[in-house]
């Protein structure tokens, strides 16, 4: 994970003081101050989900399986770690119940 944070805001001193480990803290983009704020960027791995089919007329067809390929997310303003961490947990379960194929 990445917590992005220009180190100007409460929460963000909050995050950054109790961040897990392994965590990486960015406060700048080249040499311009980040966003005020406090983001945390989370790993997504890649799963399957169920969508809607069309053809070529815009009929629906049915469904069909579409794979989403990992990928990262920002979660703005996480109010705390623990949060982070459940939504951490819902895409990892996600993955394990419908895995890329």
């Amino acid at each position: 994970m990445i917590l992005i944070d220009d180190g100007n805001t409460e929460l963000g001193a909050a995050l950054k003081a109790t961040m897990p480990e392994g965590t990486t803290v960015q406060t700048k983009a080249y040499e311009y101050a980040i966003s005020a704020y406090p983001s945390v960027i989370v790993d997504v791995p890649a799963y399957a989900q169920d969508v809607p089919a069309y053809d070529a007329n815009g009929s629906f067809t049915g469904m069909t399986t579409q794979t989403i390929p990992a990928h990262q997310e920002v979660l703005r303003m996480p109010v705390s770690w623990e949060a982070v961490g459940q939504y951490v947990a819902y895409v990892a379960a996600r993955a394990a119940q419908s895995p890329a194929e």
